[in-house]
């Protein structure tokens, strides 16, 4: 899959990027994750190189109460409210070359959700070029991720294109071919599960997408973060290529794996 990267953007001294990352990260008053971070910084250092005035958009959290104020703390750059007008232009306008600042949480707008395009060309009116370096958010049709290229010439980051190349190899894989799946939020990972289990010869499940298919098999949890789901999971389980959990303890939250690789 070829994709328009960063680097083959022309002229950046002096041009407006709004440069999308994913910073959904661990945060209580001090970065929990600094392993997500520190990878993004790649193509943040490729513009800030080549003189690209960088305006940083992201999201944490679901609601929209969250601030990324620690993270911007981190990186040493300001951070601005999320409201697009005249006096945030004219700031962008008056950066050097080379400078960086960030908006605030794009879920504070309730149009980033909904895939509004007034915000999503609102957001666009701030630069000339949009970078999209949040590939773990790409499922989503948000304003940030799917409005804006609407409205700019839109390219990928570095790691965004590492993690299509890497995924791509799976659909071709070597065997035997195991598949791990965890994370949260079993509805967007199963079509990642029925796609693999005509692909993989095993696929096991952990973490919190475990939780929620054994919860709603009738499973004792405990406090394990898990989801309600209103559909069959068995039509999933009884395939005898999905390993789940076989030996799990409740009060730390955590799952074992207990079936051997052979």
């Amino acid at each position: 899959m070829k994709l328009k990267t960063v680097d083959e953007i022309k002229d950046l001294r002096g041009k407006k990027v709004l440069l999308r990352l994913d910073l959904n990260i661990p945060l209580d008053s001090e970065i929990g994750d600094e392993y997500r971070l520190e990878r993004s910084l790649k193509t943040l250092n490729y513009l800030k190189e080549k003189g690209a005035k960088v305006v940083i958009i992201s999201h944490i959290g679901a609601d929209g109460e969250r601030s990324l104020s620690s993270v911007t703390e981190y990186l040493k750059i300001p951070i601005f409210d999320l409201k697009i007008n005249g006096d945030l232009k004219r700031k962008i306008d008056e950066m050097l070359s080379g400078e960086v600042i960030m908006l605030e949480n794009l879920r504070k707008d309730e149009g980033e959700k909904k895939n509004d395009d007034n915000f999503a060309k609102e957001l666009s009116s701030l630069c000339e070029v949009f970078v999209n370096e949040a590939f773990s958010a790409s499922h989503r049709e948000h304003a940030s991720i799917v409005g804006i290229p609407k409205f700019l010439p839109s390219y990928f980051g570095f790691l965004f294109q590492e993690e299509v190349k890497n995924l791509s190899e799976v659909f071709d894989p070597g065997h035997p071919f195991i598949f791990v799946l965890g994370g949260a939020k079993l509805e967007t990972k199963l079509p990642l599960i029925e796609k693999f289990l005509g692909v993989a010869d095993e696929i096991f499940i952990g973490g919190a997408t475990a939780n929620s298919i054994l919860k709603n098999l009738g499973q004792e949890v405990g406090s394990s973060l898990a989801e309600k789901i209103d559909f069959d999971i068995k039509k999933i389980v009884n395939d005898p290529k999905i390993v789940l959990p076989e030996d799990f303890i409740t009060k730390n939250i955590s799952t074992i794996l207990t079936k051997k690789i052979n």
